[in-house]
This record gives C-alpha cells, sequence and structure tokens, in this order.
C-alpha cells in the first residue's frame, strides 16, 4: 500500500483574509508543513516553532529549511525552498530512523503567463520514478506535463526497491504546480548492518563521478574551490538558475567531488565551473568554499 499525502491548496494564488492589493504590496509567501512525528521548524537557522506549522508571513526568497523531529533517533531533514509571491507552498515529510526510509514532498505554485493554462511539474529522488497521473502512466521523473485540467487529481509514484507514494493535489488555472518527491527505500533492500569484527575491517567502497573530480587526500585543487559534503542521496544537484525550479537541473554533483568556485549569491547558492567548462549552481547547505 503506497504512502497517501493530502496537499489542500483550495486557497493557491491569494491568502484567506488577504486582500490582493495589501498582499502584493507586503510581497509574502506561505508556507505549510506537517510532519510525522512532530518536529521543530528552522528557517534560515531560526526557530519559527512547531508542526503542524503554517506561516503566511514568510519572506519571498529562496530559505534554507531543517526540521529536526521531536522523537529521538530519527534524523533531521534540511532542504532549500524557493517561496514566491501570492503562493502557499506545501510539505509534508515523514520521518525515519535511516535517511533511506524518510519520504515527503514539497509542493508549490508557479504563475504562468496564459492565465488559462494548467501544468505539472514532478521530480523525485530518486530519479525515473514512474509517475502515474490519475491511473494513467506518464512517464519517468523529472516529468513536465502540459494541458492539465484544473482540479483534484492524484499522483502515484514507484520505483523498484522502493515504496510507492500517492499525493493528492489540486489544480489551479494559470499556474503550473511543481512536486518534489522523496521516496521511501523498502526496508528489506536497505544495507545490513555490519557485524562488530567488520567494523573494525571496513572496505574500500567504488563510487561513480560521472561530474567533476573526487576531492584527494593528496593534492588539493586550486583556489578557490568548492567541496560537495555529505548529502541524503550521496549527490547534490547542479541547476542552471539558483532556484528549485523542476526543469533547471543540468548535471548532478557527487559527494566528495570539488568544482572550481565562481561566486556565491545573497540567497546562499554557490556558482561553479563544471569539467565541460559551463557553469551550474548548487545549494550552499550541502557544499563548502575553500578560498
Amino acid at each position: 500500500m503506497g504512502k497517501k499525502a493530502l496537499l489542500l491548496l483550495t486557497s493557491a494564488v491569494l491568502f484567506a483574509g488577504c486582500s490582493l492589493p495589501s498582499f502584493l504590496r507586503t510581497k509574502y509567501a506561505a508556507l505549510q508543513i506537517t510532519t510525522r512525528p512532530d518536529a521543530e521548524v528552522y528557517l534560515d537557522g531560526e526557530a519559527m516553532g512547531t508542526t503542524p506549522f503554517k506561516s503566511k508571513q514568510i519572506k519571498v526568497k529562496d530559505h534554507t529549511l531543517r526540521l529536526v523531529p521531536k522523537e529521538a533517533g530519527l534524523n533531521t531533514w534540511e532542504t532549500v525552498v524557493s517561496l514566491q509571491p501570492n503562493i502557499t507552498t506545501v510539505i509534508n515529510y515523514e520521518f525515519a530512523k535511516v535517511s533511506e526510509q524518510a519520504s515527503g514532498e514539497v509542493i508549490s505554485l508557479e504563475q504562468l503567463a496564459n492565465n488559462q493554462a494548467v501544468e505539472i511539474a514532478v521530480v523525485s529522488v530518486p530519479d525515473s520514478a514512474s509517475l502515474n497521473l490519475d491511473g494513467q502512466p506518464k512517464g519517468l521523473t523529472p516529468v513536465q506535463l502540459k494541458d492539465i485540467q484544473e482540479g483534484d487529481h492524484i499522483l502515484i509514484l514507484s520505483s523498484p526497491g522502493y515504496t510507492d507514494r500517492r499525493v493528492d493535489i489540486k489544480t489551479v488555472k494559470g499556474h503550473k504546480l511543481t512536486l518534489d518527491v522523496v521516496l521511501a527505500r523498502e526496508t528489506a533492500l536497505l544495507p545490513r548492518e555490519e557485524s562488530a569484527d567488520e567494523e573494525t575491517t571496513p572496505q574500500p567502497t567504488i563510487t561513480p563521478t560521472p561530474t567533476g573530480k573526487p576531492a584527494s587526500q593528496s593534492v588539493k585543487p586550486k583556489l578557490p574551490y568548492v567541496e560537495i559534503l555529505e548529502t541524503p542521496t550521496g549527490w547534490l544537484r547542479v541547476r542552471s538558475a539558483p532556484t528549485t525550479a523542476a526543469d533547471n537541473e543540468v548535471a548532478k554533483a557527487n559527494t566528495g567531488e570539488t568544482f572550481p568556485y565562481v561566486e556565491t549569491n545573497e540567497t546562499g547558492w554557490h556558482k561553479i565551473t563544471l569539467p565541460d567548462g559551463s557553469e551550474g549552481w548548487i545549494s550552499g547547505t550541502y557544499a563548502k568554499v575553500y578560498k
């Protein structure tokens, strides 16, 4: 049975109790977070309260969100959320004792130039998950769907070795709904715990490195450079712009890889140079700059 998350987006464009003119002057965004179990909410390092959390007074920009579960023994979760004016971003997350078994989704709306159009964009961890929309297969993630009907829809994502996840959504005319989903690894396929004897004699591992070069202990890269830190997935998305939009991924950077550093913007994203000479942006949450 797949996990089910109910996302209520009936007030996607305007916040209840706010008139459009006054809201546009304040330039605030709304953020709604639910977790299982309850968690402390930190936004850009500042404690904001506990889940279930809802605020209509969040500044419009990219924020670093960290969720710390109240229950002992569960992993924290950290991500970057891009908040837009007039839009409620909804986050659901289920903690686990190991990060591979945690799951959740981030859902937001983006205004389109065509006020009659309806689009859906879906990205996932892992990539290449099968997407089913209202009982019809729609390919592998990342997926961008156009000409979608306004209203209620059921999305189901599945991938071999992972638990299916169901998300109920409501699309709105003139907007693209973006869904970023993390699937939970099936328990039977998680790496087994090492015995005490095995822990004293660790075995070397080989990690594919399709982009960049892994950090070396003997030869340091030329300054300035950026090192990719440990992430829940073992890699970090490289994007064409410093946002978490679904369609701007240009490469992946593995944990331990280093890249020439270019600059850091005001929201904490780092621009790096890729091996082919092109440039991309990575979140500063899982990266360290050496100058």
